[in-house]
């Protein structure tokens, strides 16, 4: 009889940690960037990424480097009623077999709720911010916004007439 009950917990304690195991790896899956073939030549294809970014989207360049097929833009900041966001660009483009292959990142993070702290008096305002602590005054990232980065592929499929 104890031996049936030594493999009954084996069997729950093991199925237990496959079932935690396979949870905690679904996070790690998260989708991080979004990346299109196109059809045209490496150089035509890194000059339409480097005028989309640069001149549309008025970006300015943080890493450029043609040989590594690597564009980083520099940190873009806003302030809206959700908080303080910065965001950037990285974008890579490389030569295959088939056409030029881009993926493209956009790390976006945000840090503090300016809506909690509209309406209230300077006084309440000084005691509010002196009660943040460091955790609530950092950045936080932001999941990808896919249909973001899927619209900067539809403007590079325009500039490349695709």
């Amino acid at each position: 009889m104890k031996k049936h009950i030594v493999l009954v917990i084996s069997v729950i304690g093991g199925l237990s940690f496959f079932l935690a195991a396979g949870c905690a790896s679904s996070r790690a899956r998260t989708i991080k960037s979004v990346s299109n073939l196109y059809a045209q030549s490496y150089d035509q294809v890194f000059a339409a990424v480097k005028d989309m970014l640069f001149n549309d989207m008025n970006c300015f360049c943080e890493t450029e480097d043609r040989d590594s097929g690597v564009i980083e833009t520099g940190w873009v900041h806003t302030m809206d009623m959700d908080g303080y966001r910065k965001w950037r660009i990285t974008a890579r483009i490389r030569k295959k077999k088939n056409g030029v292959f881009v993926e493209i990142d956009k790390l976006e993070q945000v840090k503090k709720e300016p809506r909690k702290q509209i309406g209230l008096y300077a006084e309440d305002r000084m005691k509010h911010q002196a009660r943040n602590t460091a955790e609530a005054s950092t950045w936080r990232t932001l999941e990808l916004d896919r249909a973001a980065v899927e619209n900067m592929h539809q403007n590079l499929r325009t500039k490349l007439n695709e």
